[in-house]
């Protein structure tokens, strides 16, 4: 019997967003220069991969979200099989159980396409692609393989590990799909260039907070102007008094930071009252 793998594809939080210009240099030139702390989340996607000698890449998909990504050849996580493959007589067997919202900004398909990178290499025992080759996937793509807390600079390729203090998270998310693309095309019009503020490390909790409000998330001007419900979605989270709420990437998620969980479960039952889809998770 084939052996299966399966894995968890945690949610990625831009805590801040920062645009600070473009890249003026090949490859990828064009594409916004960032800033951003990125932190993952307990919320995940479930993977099940079964590696085969076929050299067929299938994609099957269950969960809520199902329906809002691709069963084919263009999906993240089908490309990613495809680029660590040892040749192509290698195939797998992908389910996929979309528990995270499509297009909103929390790194879902970067995240699927990331794990399912790290698990075929080891399962597979190929190197771990270069990182052009992730960012060509997703430019949050190398931070999700890292997977862990860290400070995102460049397009995305070029991160620095960070610690933070534990909290816990309320994602809360609009019923429409955020495209990334519509909201850089749309970033000159409503957004300006900033960088982020320095982050220390091992900071407890109080410190954290205060940190987070000396930041900010650059696209929100840009994807509540075109997204209207996303801004409703952040106020409504506003309500519940977090210690801190912003956007996250591109949007379409909005987040509130909790102390307790208690909070955090107080929070999220009055949102789901304003018709939003909310969860509680936990930073990893």
């Amino acid at each position: 019997m084939p052996q299966s793998i399966t894995i968890l594809t945690p949610a990625k939080i831009n805590l801040n967003l920062h645009i600070t210009g473009k890249k003026s240099t090949a490859p990828f030139a064009g594409y916004h220069l960032i800033e951003s702390v990125v932190s993952f989340v307990d919320i995940c996607d479930k993977i099940t991969l079964v590696p085969d000698k076929t050299g067929n890449i299938t994609i099957t998909t269950s969960g809520d979200f199902a329906p809002h990504i691709p069963a084919n050849a263009h999906n993240l996580v089908a490309r990613a099989v495809k680029i660590v493959r040892p040749d192509a007589t290698h195939g797998c067997a992908v389910h996929i159980e979309k528990n995270l919202p499509v297009g909103g900004g929390i790194g879902g398909g970067s995240s699927n396409a990331a794990s399912t990178i790290e698990a075929l290499c080891k399962f597979w025992h190929t190197p771990t692609p270069p990182v052009r080759h992730m960012v060509a996937l997703g430019a949050d793509v190398p931070a999700c393989h890292y997977g862990k807390d860290c400070f995102v600079t460049g397009i995305g390729d070029t991160y620095t590990p960070v610690t933070l203090p534990p909290y816990y998270v309320v994602i809360a998310s609009v019923h429409t799909s955020v495209m990334t693309p519509h909201i850089y095309t749309h970033f000159p019009a409503y957004g300006t260039y900033s960088h982020a503020p320095k982050i220390a490390h091992n900071m407890p909790y109080e410190d954290f907070i205060q940190f987070l409000h000396q930041g900010q998330n650059d696209l929100s001007p840009v994807c509540m102007s075109l997204y209207p419900e996303v801004r409703q979605c952040l106020k409504i989270i506003q309500s519940t008094t977090p210690d801190y709420c912003s956007m996250s990437g591109s949007g379409g998620c909005c987040f509130g930071i909790y102390k307790t969980k208690k909070w955090a479960n107080t929070a999220v039952r009055t949102i789901k009252l304003h018709n939003f889809w909310a969860t509680v998770g936990k930073k990893i």
